[in-house]
């Protein structure tokens, strides 16, 4: 008999548990730059270079659990640790041209049940706009929404013309990475 009270308990618990968690997140958020970064990591045969950018723009709007997101980037806000590095990242993505690299997506209504979010969008970049869908991981709901994001781009695809080093050119994937955590927006 004890055991079947333990049992109705743990069980009782993990129900509620899962319903906590399983509420579908709602609302107007804007991203907290501050709290907030992006990366790149591009391969050389020789060296890899990451670039991060704290510079992030963007909101979401959800209603249980379905929305849109939108987040943008300046090219020219992504710091390696290199100066010279940098300036010439500028002038390959013609920073002037294009400034910004932006992602606009649509949230599974499905998917905002689980710590996992389907979003499927575009990406432009280097004026060239994609397709893409991304799994992103939220990693906490209170205070902010926090999400985690990985995903790959190529720079063929966005017409970018790959600097080489040595008459080797850079790896056509790199890696993008990211946290982006967002906050209640005011109304």
């Amino acid at each position: 008999m004890h055991r079947l009270k333990t049992f109705a308990f743990f069980a009782g618990l993990t129900a509620w548990i899962t319903a906590a968690v399983a509420e579908p997140l709602d609302g107007d958020f804007v991203i907290e730059p501050d709290m907030s970064k992006v990366s790149y990591k591009l391969i050389h045969k020789f060296h890899e270079v990451v670039g991060v950018s704290r510079a992030i723009e963007g909101r979401a709007v959800l209603t249980k659990g379905e929305g849109r997101v939108m987040v943008r980037i300046p090219v020219g806000t992504f710091d390696s640790g290199n100066k010279n590095r940098d300036a010439h990242a500028k002038e390959v993505l013609e920073a002037h041209k294009h400034p910004y690299v932006v992602f606009k997506g649509a949230i599974s209504p499905d998917s905002a049940q689980t710590d996992l979010l389907h979003i499927k969008g575009t990406l432009l970049f280097h004026g060239v706009e994609k397709p893409i869908e991304l799994d992103v991981a939220l990693v906490q709901k209170e205070p902010h929404v926090a999400l985690r994001l990985s995903f790959p781009v190529s720079l063929d695809e966005h017409s970018v013309e790959r600097p080489s080093l040595l008459f080797v050119k850079v790896d056509d994937r790199i890696m993008i990475e990211g946290e982006l955590a967002f906050t209640t927006q005011s109304r």
